[in-house]
């Protein structure tokens, strides 16, 4: 049985080392596991490159120097320099309670690399290789332009059938929205809804039938977490054990499990183009933007704090007048 803490690793009561107390602080205030994760790599790396210098005898010239090698040296891109900016930023404006001020740094040029992008009939014949739940999953990156794991943190009660919605809960940047739910894959959901509530049956008799919560309300999750909409909608084949919570949970598949089916597809059907499971959100925002759909719209949809991130997405041809539908629906683009 795994240990989780959500995607988090975990920390001891007390903790003593430097990044023990850094990843406790994080969320003490609340951040996302995804926010922890790049903080940390990137805080990492900084203090690497600074020949494992503590970073509380370093200053702002060493946060300049690192910043400059990696527009200068390694040619970074700005979404890059700024991602290793913000984890600076709030490692001593925050952590350390030591501002930075103003930085006197080299800016990248660099603007984002243009997203590989599937034709519909490559993004299908990519899933028609794949099997059972990883099918499933990737159909939900391409029909309703999620990120990976978010389509992983699906709950059951995220689903509307009536509405045909799918609410993304805690996505990047711990935000909520709504997306299209493709109808075309109604059976499917519903099937793979049948095998959730056999293995939360089984889960049930033996005593167990918690879903895992990233929360700190331990008492309210008691009975929540044990109820069927609380279920992850693709649930991982063996329990683990919540270090929190001191119990064990059913948690969801890996994100590395979904990846690696995709590239072993992507093989099989013999495409030269490099493809992760983030490709299928691309081609989603790519194929709206191609039916005409307004670029505020699908910025909504994708969950982008500003349209600058969507905008991207404009270099395929951008007309108006299409109804809303999700690309998975689409029988006629070829």
């Amino acid at each position: 049985m795994s240990r989780i803490t959500g995607d988090r690793p975990p920390l001891p009561k007390k903790p003593i080392r430097f990044m023990h107390k850094l990843r406790s602080y994080v969320r003490q205030k609340g951040l996302a596991a995804s926010t922890e994760k790049n903080y940390c790599s990137w805080i990492k790396r900084f203090i690497k490159f600074h020949q494992f210098l503590h970073p509380e005898k370093m200053s702002k010239q060493h946060v300049e120097q690192f910043l400059h090698h990696l527009v200068v040296v390694e040619r970074v891109t700005i979404n890059t320099q700024k991602s290793a900016l913000n984890a600076l930023a709030f490692l001593f404006n925050q952590f350390l309670d030591s501002p930075l001020g103003e930085l006197n740094i080299t800016r990248a040029k660099r603007g984002p690399k243009l997203p590989t992008v599937l034709s519909h009939s490559e993004a299908h014949t990519i899933i028609s290789t794949l099997k059972p739940p990883c099918k499933l999953v990737v159909q939900l990156l391409y029909g309703s332009g999620l990120r990976v794991n978010e389509a992983l943190s699906i709950r059951l009660k995220d689903i509307d059938f009536e509405a045909n919605k799918l609410a993304v809960v805690n996505g990047k940047g711990g935000k909520n929205r709504f997306t299209i739910l493709p109808t075309t894959l109604q059976e499917e959901l519903k099937f793979q809804i049948e095998i959730v509530k056999r293995l939360h049956q089984v889960d049930l008799a033996n005593g167990h039938g918690w879903a895992f919560s990233d929360e700190n309300e331990i008492n309210f999750a008691n009975t929540r977490l044990r109820a069927l909409p609380w279920q992850y909608l693709f649930p991982a084949d063996t329990l683990s054990y919540d270090m929190k919570a001191q119990r064990p949970v059913r948690y969801h598949i890996s994100d590395s499990s979904i990846q690696r089916h995709v590239r072993a597809a992507v093989k099989l059907c013999y495409l030269i183009k490099e493809v992760t499971p983030h490709t299928f959100r691309h081609t989603f925002a790519t194929r709206l933007l191609e039916a005409g759909i307004n670029i505020r719209v699908i910025q909504d949809l994708l969950g982008h704090s500003s349209v600058s991130t969507t905008e991207i997405y404009t270099h395929v041809l951008h007309k108006h007048g299409y109804s809303l539908k999700s690309p998975m629906d689409d029988t006629n683009i070829q």
